[in-house]
């Protein structure tokens, strides 16, 4: 822990002095109406050069990202349509279809957990079973998610390391299911969710990512932003990668996994980012993932500057 604050102060100290120099020798310059000294007889194209020519390369993956989500958007809504309509999960006899084992990894979540549980068992497909994971709790979310209902389960697990893939792996080994699906604490799912997304196993693909919104987009002036960021982000790059390669990365949250192939796959791992992790193991081993828009899971963007930023500082490390 001590390592990693450390390294939170030195990736700090050097964005904000990056960000400081380009404040000032760009826009302070502007409104100030000066012209800043130049020293003609240093170079720093070697430093300049390539990372103006990562900014065009990131630049124009992007343009390419949203031209292609114009013009496949439709396409991709109509895969799950056809899907949906031509192998509905209703054309299963009840006894023939899977179950679907729905894990929450939670670790102090006393207050929203029995809303968690409660979305869950909310689901129009009722072959399902809910695995609440308390992990290394210290507050009453094992009581909460507790729920007198024969397919909830509710596990207190104490380790010494902690990481959201030890969670996971646990509900995994303890799962009676055909599939898994993955459902962040604070998330909520549409209560055709399940319904919706099955159909897309019968083409193949090993896993299936839901669309993911918020559900506290105007919460605040932050919670908007970054609403509008997966807006900008994450449907448009799920959608194309899905059409281009079928190889949408995991979101984290309101994704299903067929057991066998997660199990063979090795599980989860207990890293930083568990989910792009696990995505790039599937890769290697050749199986799909593809993205359904019409399958929404809701969770819950950071409220505050600090949460935010230490959720990032995950994502970067």
């Amino acid at each position: 822990r001590r390592k990693y604050l450390t390294l939170d102060k030195i990736g700090f100290a050097i964005i904000f002095t990056l960000w400081f120099l380009m404040f000032y020798y760009t826009v302070a310059p502007y409104l100030l109406g000066q012209t800043m000294p130049v020293n003609k007889n240093l170079n720093l194209s070697f430093i300049t050069t390539p990372l103006v020519a990562a900014s065009i390369i990131n630049s124009s993956i992007w343009v390419s990202i949203y031209t292609i989500f114009h013009i496949i958007r439709k396409k991709v809504i109509a895969y799950q349509e056809r899907l949906m309509e031509t192998n509905s999960v209703d054309k299963v006899d009840y006894d023939k279809r899977p179950v679907v084992s729905i894990i929450v990894p939670a670790r102090n979540e006393e207050n929203g957990i029995r809303k968690t549980v409660l979305n869950c068992l909310a689901q129009t497909y009722d072959k399902i079973e809910v695995l609440i994971v308390c992990h290394n709790c210290s507050d009453n979310t094992y009581e909460q998610a507790n729920y007198p209902d024969k397919r909830v389960r509710a596990f207190e697990l104490k380790t010494e390391q902690a990481g959201k893939g030890i969670a996971l792996t646990f509900g995994v080994d303890n799962s009676n299911g055909d599939y898994i699906l993955v459902l962040d604490a604070d998330g909520r799912l549409d209560k055709d969710f399940v319904t919706n997304s099955m159909p897309l196993f019968t083409d193949g693909c090993a896993a299936v990512q839901g669309n993911i919104d918020a559900s506290n987009r105007e919460y605040n002036l932050l919670s908007r932003l970054l609403a509008l960021e997966g807006d900008l982000f994450s449907f448009p790059f799920m959608a194309v990668r899905s059409f281009l390669s079928r190889r949408t990365p995991l979101g984290g949250t309101g994704f299903i996994i067929k057991k066998d192939i997660l199990v063979k796959a090795g599980k989860f791992s207990n890293s930083l980012i568990d989910d792009f992790e696990l995505s790039f193991r599937l890769y290697k081993q050749g199986y799909e993932i593809v993205f359904a828009p019409l399958s929404r899971v809701s969770d819950e963007k950071p409220p505050i500057l600090e949460i935010m930023m230490k959720q990032r500082a995950r994502w970067l490390k």
